[in-house]
């Protein structure tokens, strides 16, 4: 299984119900009474896991659980009800401390008359808690219930996607860490979405907008997407179709449909697997024709290959089972799939990248509580995918060139910290490798932290190397900086003074046995590895002093001598 540490995602609001992920195991969240979406919602916490804010595209809640300052009517219009399959999704603006945009799709109900808008809030009002400053300003008329969001490809900005109501457009509009531009990158691919005159075929919808429905998601690596559409009506069926995703350009590419030749699954909810290689498709929407979790192995590359990959994760026929309505998909920041499905559990997929009976899909997983205040509708909260991949790969082969870091102190026998500055989000950076141009210090001179510390035992120039990756160890997608630091002071007291070096000499270097130190004044001598461990230390009133040094293992070794004006280390090779 993956390790995966994204924070900002890690509570999660979702009808009359909620999980906390900052355990080792997620805990069921007490429920906003005032909170009940049936689909789309949204949820965002700090890079700490503390609860920021929510919402269900049309009202928006703080951390105390409270309406936010101007949290009311932001987008969709019926009833309040979250009834928009991805009605809502929070991203955080990049560089920004305090900004956050929910964009916003209107439901079917509605017939998608407030189309797709954003807002905007500053978490720096209201004491911490956030208000919104900017609400409902229209970005598209009508749109279908689809919204989805993933990193571009400098791992910085966001790309957030939608699809146009009557046709077959894609629009990606991108956020930057200075604006949204709001003119979209349009895709004209795929089927149309088309609206259907249900009036005749099943009267209690008589809107056609309701084929508007259904999930559109990224892989986690941003490279592929799934198009779901569905109905109230019986008769309409459209297979899930795929499409990839250039993360550089904001492009749409037609893939293929999967057609599984089968006229009865009516799929709604979907979710790729961590990894992207298998895609989880979930039917049984209002229980048609049955309930069903699907597999599909997109390793092929090939449309029938995929189709004929079916496998059944979980089926019901019998319609009596409490948890016969698999619905929404959402990976979990532990790296599982969960499955929302109309009733007080969720169901698992505990090891969503492994094909066939190996994923183990957990039936009625974890229960969230006994009390009909307590349930899960059809929706899961919508987020931007990149958050559940913890080594984010670019589309592009692009340098990065925006890393740089900053030191704190200069002296010796003093930690030093490093602090690496970049415009990346820390999960859009898979490995980080930091060379303190210290050799003598052994494996001590190498570090794999984002702000790691470093103690120098010596004076002198420094060359630090810091090489970040966003595609872990690919040449193709990191960048450099080296930069000089001067050691040449250490603390005695509050004073800082100046090492004179060649007030302290010793002899013969190298040496077998023998080594003469001979100092100013009276010190305190150690020795130590170059891993910073004391193996010797000596109290001396003279100004010469030898030492047996015959037990020694071969190899590099440090003298350090310590008087009332300060600090001196050297080295000394034992043969």
């Amino acid at each position: 299984m993956i390790s995966f540490s994204q924070k900002e995602v890690s509570n999660w609001f979702i009808g009359k119900a909620g999980l906390d992920f900052n355990c080792n195991s997620p805990n069921p969240i007490f429920p906003n009474y005032n909170f009940n979406p049936m689909e789309g919602c949204s949820a965002i916490s700090d890079s700490m896991g503390d609860l920021l804010f929510y919402t269900d595209g049309c009202m928006v809640y703080d951390k105390t659980h409270q309406l936010m300052i101007n949290g009311d009517s932001i987008g969709e219009a019926f009833s309040c009800s979250g009834s928009s399959t991805q009605g809502a999704l929070i991203v955080k603006q990049p560089l920004q401390d305090s900004l956050y945009y929910i964009f916003t799709t209107d439901c079917a109900e509605n017939k998608l008359m407030n189309g797709f808008c954003y807002s905007i809030v500053n978490m720096n009002l209201n004491n911490g808690k956030g208000e919104v400053i900017l609400k409902k300003q229209l970005l598209l008329n009508k749109t279908c219930e689809k919204l989805a969001a993933s990193r571009h490809a400098n791992g910085s900005d966001v790309w957030i996607l939608t699809h146009e109501w009557g046709n077959s457009n894609f629009c990606a509009f991108l956020l930057t860490g200075s604006s949204l531009i709001t003119s979209p990158i349009v895709s004209n691919c795929g089927r149309i979405q088309l609206p259907i005159d249900t009036t005749d075929i099943y009267p209690n919808y008589p809107y056609p907008e309701c084929a508007a429905r259904g999930y559109m998601k990224f892989s986690p690596q941003g490279d592929k997407i799934v198009v779901l559409s569905l109905s109230d009506c019986h008769s309409f069926l459209s297979y899930p179709e795929l499409f990839s995703f250039d993360n550089s350009s904001g492009i749409v590419t037609y893939k293929y449909m999967i057609n599984t030749h089968d006229t009865t699954k009516v799929y709604y909810g979907a979710s790729f697997s961590p990894n992207g290689n298998l895609l989880y498709l979930s039917s049984a929407w209002h229980n048609y024709y049955g309930s069903y979790i699907h597999q599909f192995d997109l390793t092929s590359n090939d449309s029938i290959s995929i189709a004929n990959s079916k496998y059944n994760v979980y089926f019901d026929t019998t319609y009596i089972s409490p948890n016969n309505t698999p619905s929404a998909l959402q990976i979990g920041p532990d790296g599982k799939i969960y499955n929302a499905n109309l009733s007080q559990y969720f169901n698992v997929i505990q090891q969503p990248n492994i094909y066939g009976n190996g994923c183990d899909f957990q039936l009625s997983s974890i229960f969230v509580g006994t009390c009909s205040d307590y349930y899960i509708y059809y929706g899961l909260p919508n987020n931007d995918e990149s958050y559940y991949l913890n080594s984010y790969s670019g589309a592009s082969c692009t340098p990065l060139s925006i890393v740089d870091f900053t030191t704190h102190d200069s002296c010796a026998y003093t930690p030093i910290s490093f602090f690496c500055n970049s415009n990346l989000y820390p999960y859009a950076i898979s490995y980080y490798s930091w060379d303190f141009g210290d050799p003598l210090s052994g494996t001590s001179n190498y570090s794999q932290l984002i702000n790691p510390q470093h103690t120098y035992l010596t004076t002198g120039l420094f060359q630090i190397k810091l090489v970040v990756y966003n595609d872990y160890l690919n040449p193709c997608k990191k960048d450099s900086i080296i930069k000089s630091i001067d050691i040449k002071c250490t603390t005695v007291g509050n004073n800082q003074i100046m090492l004179v070096e060649q007030l302290v000499e010793i002899f013969p270097n190298p040496t077998s046995n023998i080594l003469t130190i001979e100092t100013p004044e009276k010190s305190f001598i150690e020795i130590l590895s170059l891993q910073g461990q004391v193996i010797k230390s000596i109290h001396t009133i003279d100004k010469t002093k030898t030492i047996d040094v015959s037990n020694f293992s071969n190899g590099l070794y440090l003298i350090k001598a310590t008087s009332e004006k300060g600090i001196v280390v050297k080295k000394f090779m034992k043969e």
